[in-house]
Order: structure tokens, then sequence, then C-alpha cells
């Protein structure tokens, strides 16, 4: 259900069916409905801005996880 690709000294674990839902998000201390777009939208923000070296190896590893998921879901 997860793996795991490793880039540089980095592990990045990744689910292998992203479609499986098995985690639901609820509501934040604000009574705001949190859903699991909003958070990867944030989370996809905060490294996609930025020109760090580890943001940038977020952002190849996160490619190299897309690729391999396109070849998994077809």
């Amino acid at each position: 259900m997860i793996d795991c690709n490793l880039y540089s000294t980095y592990k990045y674990y990744y689910p292998l069916y992203p479609k499986l839902k098995t985690l639901n998000f609820g509501k934040t201390k604000d009574n705001k409905v949190r859903d699991s777009s909003t958070i990867q939208m944030n989370i996809n923000q905060s490294y996609v801005l930025d020109e760090s070296s580890p943001a940038r190896k977020r952002r190849t590893a996160k490619r190299e996880i897309n690729q391999k998921l396109s070849g998994v879901q077809q």
C-alpha cells in the first residue's frame, strides 16, 4: 500500500494507490473543514515557491514519484 522513493539521502514515502483513501480529515480548531486536497496544496506550495536545495530535492522526488504512479495506474 505504501512505497518508498530514495532520493539523495532522503526517503520519500508515498501511497501506491492514491485513489484508495484510508484517512479522512476533520475540522481544525476554528471548525473549518480540512480535506486532503487542501492539505496537499499547502504542502506543495511550501516547497514549490522555495528555491533552496532541500526544496529542489523535494520537487525532483515528487516528479519521480508521479512518474512511478502514472505507470502503476495505467
